[in-house]
């Protein structure tokens, strides 16, 4: 099982990397994104399964929504693996 300081410091860049720098989108941020889909879908809570790479409640799902979970999962895979951690164990965290 993964070290607990390592699974929070990929966290930590995996929200970091979605908000700023080369991960970031151009048109508002994730959590911009994420409010908008809300309103708009008339829902207090928004799930963004970035492994599963789907919006909760469904109807809140936005093209934009869905590009960041597909980006997310791939800077996710980057960090697991930079941090030297395999997938599996991280997974089961």
């Amino acid at each position: 099982m993964p070290r607990r300081k390592v699974l929070k410091a990929v966290a930590h860049n995996l929200l970091d990397s979605l908000l700023s720098g080369p991960y970031s989108r151009f048109d508002g941020s994730l959590f911009d994104h994420l409010e908008a889909a809300a309103v708009s879908a008339d829902v207090p809570a928004i799930e963004l399964d970035i492994m599963g790479q789907c919006v909760r409640p469904e109807r809140a799902s936005t093209g934009a929504l869905l590009e960041i979970a597909v980006t997310a999962k791939q800077r996710l895979q980057e960090l697991v693996v930079g941090g030297g951690l395999l997938p599996a164990a991280v997974a089961q965290a």
